[in-house]
């Protein structure tokens, strides 16, 4: 019995502890931000003075924000040119801000000092938020909009983005182009380019009809980016794979590629990044592709079956 009596002493006295450290951050605060409390908990301050509405629920607010710890300390904010927007009500934030963000007009400046209670409790936020943590808001409310606003806006921002990456991908292709050709200037190979992009030399002309769709095809390949690097580190040596040609079961640039082949023919295959694995970064296993990576294959011919 006094095991436990002394078990639970210890785990009221840490959550004490807890409650009086963060009082002290918290009344820190509030004296040097001048911040007010509100009945709800949390604590706010209205540098500019905005001229719109209030929010009220159901609204989706649009606004600039900077998260900080309270030492100071930077851990999330939107990006610039690109506001975060919430619906207000519906617990889109953590409730100190929820509730917060109703005393700021439309084009309002101000803080928010959340408690621990109201913001992520005694679980944090992985190692951007300790447990136990106010957190201290400094905000711009920028717009309200009604749901079928909303709705037009994400449209509008969805078109715009579309836009945005197709220029951005039209960017990295250029850049392969480049990267391509002098990679074959260097190993001075005598490769054959394709309309897609991709670079091909046949080694080996192997025999009978090329490669085909529907065709299942074995091969043998070593895999690398262009600094030489494996990219597979489990094919060095060479690396059996088996796939079926024209089923999207492997990137579309080898699929292209692999029809440029006969049977027992042995070459290398130099594959722009947009038709390889693009923006995206993969790493699983002896698998290590940055994002953007044009990739070489190394490749024979093993094996191909007429399915």
């Amino acid at each position: 019995m006094n095991r436990i009596f002394l078990f639970f002493s210890i785990i009221f006295s840490s959550i004490t502890l807890f409650a009086q450290d963060e009082s002290t951050i918290i009344e820190k605060l509030v004296t040097e931000n001048g911040l007010k409390y509100s009945q709800q908990g949390y604590y706010y301050k209205i540098d500019k003075e905005g001229s719109g509405y209030y929010p009220k629920k159901g609204d989706y607010i649009m606004m600039n924000y900077v998260a900080k710890l309270p030492n100071g300390s930077i851990y999330d904010q939107n990006e610039k040119n690109d506001p975060f927007v919430f619906q207000q009500g519906f617990r889109q934030v953590v409730d100190g801000w929820d509730a917060g963000i109703i005393q700021f007009k439309i084009g309002s400046k101000g803080k928010l000092l959340i408690p621990s209670k109201l913001a992520y409790g005694s679980i944090g936020v992985g190692t951007k938020v300790p447990p136990n943590t106010p957190i201290f808001l400094e905000i711009e409310l920028l717009k309200l909009m009604t749901p079928a606003e909303y709705d037009n806006y994400m449209i509008e921002k969805e078109k715009l983005e579309q836009i945005a990456f197709e220029e951005k991908m039209k960017k990295q292709r250029e850049a392969d182009k480049l990267l391509i050709k002098s990679y074959i200037k260097v190993k001075k190979m005598d490769a054959i380019p394709t309309e897609s992009g991709i670079y091909y030399e046949i080694d080996k002309k192997g025999k009978g009809d090329n490669i085909k769709v529907g065709d299942k095809v074995e091969i043998i390949y070593s895999g690398y980016l262009l600094n030489e690097k494996l990219f597979d580190l489990g094919s060095e040596k060479g690396r059996k794979f088996s796939f079926i040609v024209g089923k999207k079961k492997v990137i579309d640039g080898l699929d292209e590629a692999i029809q440029f082949f006969k049977p027992n023919a042995k070459g290398t295959i130099v594959i722009p990044s947009h038709l390889a694995y693009g923006p995206r970064y993969i790493q699983e296993k002896e698998i290590d592709i940055p994002a953007n990576s044009v990739l070489v294959f190394k490749i024979k011919v093993e094996k191909v079956e007429k399915m």
